[in-house]
């Protein structure tokens, strides 16, 4: 998305629909797969936003860095969660 390859339609769609419940979108970002980056956009968009919906860099490859940049950004530890392994395994995985 960051080099114009891949159009953004997941943003259009979330704010139709943060809009349509109540939100005022203020703004949509795109960082690439840098985790400085990303952490450096999760606090400023803490500093100035009550929300923050995030999508993609969010699966299991390597280079899906966005939960490890909020555990970072916000000092945090990345725990994982057994439960929702097995859910997530038993509805994906044959």
């Amino acid at each position: 998305m960051v080099t114009g390859q891949t159009v953004d339609t997941n943003a259009a769609w979330l704010a139709q629909q943060g809009v349509q419940l109540g939100f005022q979108v203020a703004r949509h970002s795109t960082v690439g797969d840098k985790l400085d980056d990303l952490i450096s956009l999760m606090q400023t968009i803490a500093e100035r936003a009550d929300c923050c919906f995030c999508t993609g860099g969010l699966g299991p490859t390597s280079d899906d860095l966005t939960a490890l940049a909020v555990a970072k950004a916000f000092d945090l530890e990345l725990i994982f969660d057994e439960e929702a392994y097995h859910q997530n395994a038993k509805r994906f995985l044959p």
